[in-house]
């Protein structure tokens, strides 16, 4: 018992919870027409169980057997979105959120048939939401689990899965975000990718902020030699164009990127490729080298080179500024942007898929780039 409760994480819970933590499993076998596991009869009269049943195994009633009194349910609006929020912290406190990640058919069928890296999150969320209940009873039984324990993350537990079953997008529940990037990174991990968009060598887990040098970013770089920055992006499968789109939507964000929030995600993408320090430090130069050349092109007056000339850098261009959208998301509030800001959204999803009209998009577009540099709050 000692070497399996270092291995795995173990709570104290009381009898009936045992009771009832088998009653909902005797539910879920009888759904799946499934016997009850040899030995469980030897262990109910062991523990004194007596009087087993099977439970009804919903979320709802999963729920009400964690909060009886419906005290969660009953808080205001703020007070539960304070407890969603909390579950980006939910992965460095517990180790059982190291398998929360989506492995079935139809997760790989999804990511295999993406040809970008936006397109690949979006398949991701559509697995996601189509397995909604699924999670939601998952983060009921382990809030039912904490609620026994007596742990007052419970609440926590609680009120995210009643999210998920009142419908709240999965891009506003911090969990689910982490369980989308895990599953993507696990099927990265498992050498499935398509070729062209990730390189199949690539690993996770991802890299951290711990990673960008304590004193980035520099004073002054280096001049950057012909093609040696796209030598460092080719075995991420990325290039140069995607990169301008990426820095473009750092520098446009309504609300202003700190260096570390916009430089991490690109190192989780190439750095497993940049085998020594002083490749990792070359790229962080060059990087900035580029950031700070997009800033000069933004503060120029007229420039018409906020977008490729060329109509097939369009789409890699695009995707790279949705990449840069996605990675940095609290900096883009909703209500910053307006109308015009979700159909500029819409038309750059559109032209990841090579579908747009490349007269109204190099008119349009770095007009609302411009104005989006300029309204950019610190």
């Amino acid at each position: 018992m000692a070497r399996i409760t270092d291995e795995i994480e173990a709570f104290d819970v009381s009898p009936a919870y045992m009771a009832e933590a088998i009653g909902l499993a005797l539910a879920e076998g009888l759904e799946a027409a499934l016997a009850p596991v040899p030995g469980l009869v030897d262990v109910v009269q062991s523990c004194g169980l007596a009087g087993l049943r099977p439970l009804p195994s919903s979320v709802e009633a999963i729920l009400e057997l964690a909060d009886p009194e419906g005290r969660i349910a009953g808080l205001p609006v703020q007070s539960r979105g304070r407890l969603i929020t909390a579950s980006q912290y939910w992965p460095d406190q517990y180790r059982m959120l190291a398998s929360w990640f989506e492995d079935s058919d139809e997760t790989v069928a999804g990511l295999e048939s993406a040809r970008s890296h936006t397109a690949l999150t979006r398949s991701m969320w559509s697995v996601l939401e189509a397995r909604r209940v699924q999670w939601a009873a998952i983060i009921a039984r382990n809030a039912l689990l904490l609620s026994a324990a007596g742990t007052d993350d419970a609440e926590e537990f609680i009120a995210v899965a009643a999210a998920l079953m009142n419908g709240r997008d999965l891009k506003k529940i911090p969990v689910m975000k982490f369980i989308c990037d895990q599953s993507i990174l696990v099927w990265i991990d498992r050498k499935d990718g398509p070729s062209g968009l990730l390189d199949p060598d690539v690993e996770g887990p991802f890299v951290s902020s711990s990673m960008v040098p304590a004193n980035f970013p520099a004073p002054a770089f280096a001049a950057e030699k012909k093609d040696e920055l796209a030598k460092l992006l080719r075995p991420a499968g990325l290039t140069e164009p995607w990169l301008d789109g990426y820095l473009t939507g750092v520098c446009t964000a309504p609300l202003f990127v700190e260096p570390l929030d916009w430089l991490s995600p690109l190192l989780n993408l190439v750095a497993f490729n940049l085998k020594t320090d002083k490749k990792l430090s070359c790229f962080v130069e060059l990087l900035m080298l580029r950031y700070n050349d997009t800033v000069s092109k933004m503060r120029a007056a007229d420039d018409l080179a906020l977008i490729p000339t060329e109509i097939p850098l369009i789409p890699i261009w695009a995707d790279g500024y949705l990449t840069a959208w996605e990675a940095t998301k609290p900096n883009w509030p909703s209500k910053v942007l307006g109308a015009q800001g979700k159909s500029i959204r819409k038309m750059l999803e559109q032209a990841t898929d090579g579908r747009f009209d490349n007269t109204e998009l190099s008119v349009s577009l770095p007009e609302w780039l411009r104005q989006r540099f300029a309204d950019q709050q610190m």
